[in-house]
């Protein structure tokens, strides 16, 4: 559904697919920057993942100049 939105860009990042030819690992800053356009402090970030990857990539943001009142997170379980 979300890849039929016209105002939303949809990037896929999967983690364990040996044929995909997309981003792959985990989301970091460096995923980030390759795709979106405006500095990170300009954009909202709503994340869900691991709870590895969150903390990591919330702490990265933080330290990229993102104030915490754009950051928001939802922890799931694997």
């Amino acid at each position: 559904e979300l890849d039929g939105l016209t105002h939303v860009r949809g990037v896929h990042v999967l983690n364990q697919e040996p044929d995909f030819s997309g981003e792959k690992g985990f989301i970091n800053l460096d995923v980030l920057t390759r795709h979106l356009k405006r500095e990170l402090g300009g954009y909202q970030f709503l994340i869900c993942g691991p709870p590895v990857m969150i903390i990591k990539l919330e702490s990265a943001l933080r330290k990229a100049g993102v104030s915490d009142e754009r950051i928001q997170h939802e922890l799931f379980a694997t």
